[in-house]
């Protein structure tokens, strides 16, 4: 039997998918929590074979749940079950840690194929995010991190760059604040730095805004 953990913010999507998943008679549902910390405390008391990982989960996001999980060292197998298309943010997933994205467009048959694949030890991977993962490992040694970002996201980048505040970039860009801040975070992950402030340095220093 396979034992899942749902993370997940939203407790119908969480009741929803549990309520699924128990119908399957190799899969079993062990748990569930709503954020990121949750999660992280639930751990290290094991039970779990799989976790079904989302990535905009309050108090730790995802990409942080993934962070600590392998600063741990755990054996945990993660899937990504995301609102994104299988795009940058899965490759950044990956490369996070995670053992599998699933779009949350896409058929419980999937997930549940994602499931038994990451139990076995595989990874589970889509045809579209395969093509991409080749076209990633293509790209010439010498390109800049800065050339993978979306073009929303360089767009964010650069606006920074320019010593714009959060909510001047959403305003400027016809966007919520708390997708310019997934925007950053994901920016934060792609390049490698962690702070708001290392991320204006880095446009600067790339020439991707003039010096003031």
């Amino acid at each position: 039997m396979i034992r899942v953990f749902i993370a997940d913010d939203h407790q119908l999507v969480r009741e929803g998918l549990a309520k699924l998943l128990r119908e399957t008679p190799d899969i079993t549902v062990v748990g569930e929590a709503g954020d990121g910390l949750a999660v992280l405390d639930l751990a290290p008391q094991g039970g779990w074979d799989v976790l079904l990982l989302d990535l905009m989960l309050p108090k730790v996001n995802g990409f942080g749940v993934l962070a600590e999980l392998r600063r741990r060292g755990s054996k945990l197998r993660v899937i990504v079950l995301s609102m994104y298309p299988e795009g940058p943010t899965a490759l950044q997933a990956l490369s996070a840690g995670a053992a599998g994205f699933v779009s949350k467009g896409r058929s419980i048959s999937s997930v549940i194929d994602a499931i038994r694949q990451v139990h076995r030890g595989g990874r589970y991977i889509t045809p579209e995010l395969a093509e991409l993962l080749l076209d990633s490992e293509l790209r010439s040694p010498g390109d800049e991190p800065h050339t993978q970002l979306t073009r929303r996201q360089f767009e964010v980048l650069v606006l920074l760059g320019e010593g714009m505040a959060q909510g001047e970039i959403a305003a400027r860009l016809g966007l919520s604040a708390s997708t310019v801040s997934t925007h950053l975070m994901h920016i934060k992950l792609q390049l490698g730095l962690r702070t708001i402030a290392e991320l204006a340095q880095y446009a600067l220093q790339k020439g991707l805004v003039s010096p003031r």
